[in-house]
């Protein structure tokens, strides 16, 4: 017997098990506000890209991050919400080679690359089909549940494809928020689908987007429901390309930007980060792939769509420097393949520039120590800079510590021998004004 649930139902840890009449499509919020963040801005080609990062850092060596969002440089058409319904094989065949787990990889990066207007609904079939999420809104809480729930999955049963694609129809027609969307079905299967035939399933006017995922020869079946349906394309990838393969990161791409090819902004979008006075431990980004070397690390977005972002975030390690001055810590550039010039566009590469400067602690001891050193030398430049500080911080220290302040001043005014006398506790609050002194 099916469970029903209404619009309002919260994401289950069960699976529902089909076969009734549903209305699962979330509402739909109408405003999805964008961050505000004030940052460096650049814009090259058709990408714009934002950079977000502390403008100092310590002269030791230090962990540092930056991060960087690449976007359209102009908002002119904006991609419509997707309701995308994802069909998964778990039959039993799923579990030799470890091709279930590799599904359930290729589903999360579907999942990442959908934002907070589209909705998402997941099928999943063996002898039986099961939903095992309503339509829903892509929040970040709602992508950690819905990507729990596959992972838990386990492989087993037959393979009713036909009843997998019947249900992800029934999804999309029943769909009460439809103004506006688009719609599409993913189907993901190692194509070991029992001798059924592409005439299987009848998708009239939705596109449905078949992942053949396997070592086996490319299936005919899974060609052919693609064929058959309007606008679906066949994606074939190798279990040793799960996260690398470029045909199905292309494929993701045009689940989310629906039919309208003039959404694509920039296709086979690279980002390269390389490192210059640091070391890139970390690029986080997903699950797109990276290709590592010893000092840069390469990106691979695929297409990028109108009103669609893609964040990086960079762990550097930052070499240490000897004095207070300006470095530059990373260099960023990114290239794509221009759609209308029908050539390979390169962005000039950005920059990231850090002043680094003494600790605090750091710059405190100093002071302190060029004090001492001027109170027991007679060397008239270590005497003047000392002399000079403490005279220009005169006004700057609260009235307890004038006193002292001008004890030390008076303590530089006398003789060498009557200096070389000064006492600890005098030298340690001399610390205490020149830690002051830096607050104002």
């Amino acid at each position: 017997m099916a469970l029903r649930y209404d619009d309002d139902e919260a994401v289950n840890s069960f699976l529902v098990k089909l076969g009734a009449v549903t209305s699962d499509d979330e509402l739909i919020d109408e405003v999805y506000p964008e961050s505000d963040s004030d940052t460096d801005s650049f814009i090259d080609g058709d990408v714009k890209s934002k950079f977000f990062n502390k403008n100092e850092a310590p002269m030791e060596s230090t962990l540092f991050n930056v991060r960087v969002d690449l976007m359209p440089a102009s908002d002119k058409w904006s991609r419509i919400a997707q309701d995308i319904v994802m069909v998964l094989d778990v039959s039993s065949s799923m579990a030799e080679e470890d091709r279930l787990k590799g599904v359930k990889v290729l589903a999360g990066i579907i999942i990442n690359r959908l934002n907070r207007k589209d909705r998402l609904s997941v099928i999943v079939y063996e002898g039986e089909v099961y939903r095992l999420c309503k339509l829903q809104k892509m929040t970040d809480l709602n992508k950690v549940e819905i990507q729990s729930l596959i992972d838990e999955i386990a492989a087993g049963g037959g393979s009713n494809v036909k009843g997998g694609l019947r249900e992800a129809m029934k999804v999309i027609d029943d769909r009460k928020f439809t103004r506006g969307r688009g719609c599409a079905i993913v189907l993901m299967s190692d194509g070991d689908l029992h001798h059924a035939d592409g005439s299987i399933t009848q998708t009239y006017s939705v596109p449905v987007y078949t992942i053949h995922y396997g070592h086996q020869p490319e299936s005919q079946v899974l060609q052919n429901i693609a064929s058959n349906s309007n606008g679906g394309t066949f994606t074939f990838v190798d279990t040793e390309e799960t996260e690398t393969s470029k045909n199905f990161i292309q494929t993701v791409s045009n689940v989310v930007a629906g039919q309208m090819d003039r959404l694509v902004v920039a296709e086979d979008l690279h980002l390269t980060i390389t490192n210059i006075e640091s070391t890139i431990k970390k690029a986080s980004a997903g699950n797109f792939p990276q290709c590592w070397d010893e000092s840069s690390v390469t990106i691979t977005f695929g297409a990028l769509h109108c009103k669609e972002k893609f964040s990086v975030s960079v762990d550097l390690l930052l070499d240490e420097v000897s004095k207070s001055r300006g470095t530059d810590v990373v260099e960023f550039s990114y290239c794509y393949h221009d759609r209308v010039r029908k050539e390979t566009f390169e962005a000039l590469p950005v920059i990231v520039t850090v002043s680094r400067r003494a600790s605090r602690d750091k710059e405190v001891q100093q002071t302190t120590d060029q004090t001492k050193e001027a109170i027991d030398s007679d060397d008239t430049k270590r005497f003047e800079k000392a002399y000079n500080f403490l005279r220009a911080n005169q006004t700057n220290v609260e009235s307890d510590d004038l006193d002292q302040l001008n004890l030390m001043i008076a303590l530089l005014e006398l003789p060498l021998e009557e200096r070389r006398s000064v006492t600890n506790d005098i030298m340690n609050r001399l610390r205490v004004i020149a830690n002051t002194s830096m607050d104002k």
